[in-house]
């Protein structure tokens, strides 16, 4: 496993919230902006292109799906995908029920990506996949992203 970098990602602070379920909350979030940054990646999302879905089960873990659109310095697209899990702690589905979601959640995800940006096609056959924090009261995702090696 090869650190690429950091990613960092900032969401617009109003979100919708869907429920509860019977025992679940869902949550969408836009994207305001975010970086992907380290020797080999100097990305940086189109702002307002991407959007983020979370649902938190009653035991306050959080299955997380996002699509973010990214441009190169030179000005072409990467779509990336993200899929994996946030804990927000044992009080996180009780915050999540009054709206109060501020917790920081531990992020597992894995990242895939899709382009035809000649300097970055390698995305498309790497399985990368990121750890780091969840901090919904900042509005914020930071992830070290690292990259499986044969």
């Amino acid at each position: 496993m090869r650190l690429l970098g950091e990613a960092v990602v900032d969401f617009h602070p109003d979100h919708h919230r869907i429920g509860p379920a019977p025992d679940e909350i869902i949550f969408h979030f836009v994207i305001s902006s975010s970086t992907f940054e380290g020797p080999q990646v100097h990305l940086s999302a189109v702002p307002n292109c991407g959007v983020e879905w979370d649902t938190m089960r009653g035991d306050g873990v959080m299955t997380h799906e996002s699509r973010h659109i990214l441009r190169t310095p030179s000005d072409e697209l990467i779509c990336a995908r993200l899929s994996g899990l946030y804990d927000a702690g044992n009080d996180g589905f009780l915050d999540a029920l009054d709206d109060a979601l501020t917790s920081k959640a531990r992020a597992q995800v894995a990242i895939h990506f899709y382009t035809a940006a000649k300097e970055y096609r390698w995305l498309n056959r790497a399985q990368l996949i990121g750890f780091g924090q969840r901090d919904f009261s900042s509005h914020t995702l930071d992830l070290h992203v690292f990259c499986l090696e044969r």
